[in-house]
């Protein structure tokens, strides 16, 4: 075994009497003649080595175009007034932008 690996073993089991002893990290670590922040470096060393990471599946879909020709925005106001506009990121920008700064009287 090369000293790198002594090390990470010594530690492991450091960090392993440490979980078990429900002491404090600093208590844990004065009674056990260690240095506390050479405990707190090798404890968050192992623990990211045991991580491992999150696998999420996604499901893809063929792209689409934002939008189509038949794609529409319709406004309509108390039934009296319809408003007609093509979705486009450009109207739809335009309509949010001028909705943020109208205010009502």
């Amino acid at each position: 075994m090369t000293s790198s690996k002594n090390r990470t073993q010594y530690w492991q089991e450091q960090i392993n009497a440490f979980n078990e002893s429900g002491l404090s990290q600093r208590e844990y670590c004065r009674q056990s003649n260690l240095g506390y922040w050479s405990f707190n470096q090798w404890k968050r060393r192992i623990e990211n080595k045991q991580k491992t990471p999150s696998v999420i599946e996604i499901q893809s879909r063929p792209a689409r175009p934002f939008a189509t020709p038949e794609d529409r925005i319709i406004i309509s106001v108390n039934n009296n007034l319809q408003l007609t506009i093509p979705a486009t990121a450009e109207m739809i920008n335009a309509i949010i932008k001028a909705l943020g700064e109208s205010t009502c009287k």
